[in-house]
Parts: C-alpha cells; sequence; structure tokens
C-alpha cells in the first residue's frame, strides 16, 4: 500500500521563513522578552562595542560628581552659608540656614569648571575619568549608522559634546541670572537622565539631542 507523496516533501525550493526585524529579535533573558538593545544600531548584544547598562552609568555619573565635589563644595562656601533669625507670626523666633546668591558672573564662573570637566572629556577622549574608570564611551549614533566600528568610532566632537550638556546645563545657566529656576536644577537633569530608563537605547534626552549613545569598552 503506497501513500502519495506530499507536494512539499524533500523540496528545496521552499522559501525560507523571513527572519523578524532587527528591533523585534527578543533578549535571551529569563522568557525570552524585551528587545535587544542596539541590535538596530548594528551593535552586538552584550559585551564591548554593546549599549551601557543603566546601572553602569549611574556608577559613572557618581565618580564624576565626586571627582567634581571638591570645586562644588567650595563654590558652596563662596555663598557664605549662614544662620539667620527670624520672627513667626506667633511670635517666636526661628533659625534657619541661608547663603548669599553670588553677582551672576561669579556664578558662571562657578560653572565653567564643571562644564569644561564634561565637555571636554567628552569631545576629546569620548569619556570622562568615571566613564573611563567602569569601561564606558560615547559615540556618535552617525558613526554607527556610516558602519563605523563602534569599538574604534571617533570622539564625539566639541559642538556634539557641548549640546549634550547643555540639554542638562541650560537650566544652571539661567538659574545663574534668576532665582526663579533654582528649583529646576535638580528636577530637569531628573527628567532629562530618568528618560534612559525605558529607551530602547538606554538614551537620556540628553544623548537623543547630540544623537549618541553609550557604549561598553569591554
Amino acid at each position: 500500500m503506497s501513500f502519495g507523496h506530499h507536494p512539499f516533501e524533500g523540496d528545496d525550493r521552499l522559501p525560507s521563513p523571513a527572519l523578524p526585524p532587527a528591533e523585534w529579535q527578543v533578549s535571551p533573558g529569563p522568557g525570552g522578552r524585551g528587545r535587544v538593545r542596539g541590535v538596530a544600531l548594528g551593535l552586538p548584544p552584550s559585551g564591548p562595542g554593546s549599549i551601557a547598562r543603566l546601572g553602569t552609568r549611574l556608577g559613572g555619573l557618581v565618580i564624576d560628581w565626586l571627582i567634581i565635589l571638591p570645586w562644588v563644595a567650595v563654590t558652596y562656601l563662596l555663598r557664605h552659608p549662614h544662620l539667620v533669625t527670624t520672627t513667626r507670626a506667633n511670635g517666636t523666633p526661628s533659625r534657619h540656614l541661608a547663603v548669599n546668591r553670588p553677582p551672576a558672573i561669579i556664578a558662571l564662573l562657578i560653572l565653567l569648571p564643571e562644564a569644561l570637566y564634561t565637555i571636554g572629556l567628552i569631545a576629546t577622549r569620548g569619556r570622562t575619568l568615571g566613564e573611563q574608570w567602569l569601561g564606558l564611551r560615547v559615540v556618535r549614533v552617525a558613526d554607527l549608522e556610516a558602519g563605523a566600528d563602534p569599538n574604534l568610532a571617533s570622539v564625539p566632537g566639541w559642538r556634539t559634546s557641548a549640546l549634550r550638556w547643555i540639554v542638562i546645563g541650560w537650566v544652571s545657566i539661567l538659574g545663574c541670572f534668576t532665582a526663579a529656576f533654582a528649583g529646576f536644577t535638580v528636577l530637569v537633569p531628573v527628567v532629562v537622565l530618568g528618560w534612559a530608563i525605558w529607551d530602547g537605547n538606554t538614551q537620556g534626552l540628553h544623548d537623543k539631542a547630540a544623537r549618541v549613545v553609550v557604549l561598553r569598552t569591554r
């Protein structure tokens, strides 16, 4: 008894199933859910040249803050912190800490070292000292789209680096001239950096504005 030959059995002409777009490829993590960050840019899912993890980026940021902390402390002392006694509506005295607001030109000079530290190192070396310590590097998206090796891509340059810093630093500059922006000096960086939490390539808004990504070097 002979069964009919299936029309597709052993047929090498069958088309191969189409692969999903790169951005749909799932990560090899638990359950296989989630996107592989950086795949759409031609980056490896892990190791050197892959997108840096958010926790590592925050670690580099903390190191950079510690490096500039002495200068921040000096500038705080220049504002002459002192206790002020005021009288409440019920007539009882109240004491609180106050600081003098420096002239705008002095406030700008206070910001200058911090800006030059970040802008200068990113522009000329592609990473700050904190990022270097943790094996991170800032790379332009345009270089990756052009097919550059992520481990050998050129440094971002001054224009890109300055734009990336100004997205966060603009509120501090305006705060030098008016106290109305003082409350935003913390809120703006939190929002700008916080965007990286859910971004597909762990980019903050400052990274997106300058069209850069932060990659691992090891």
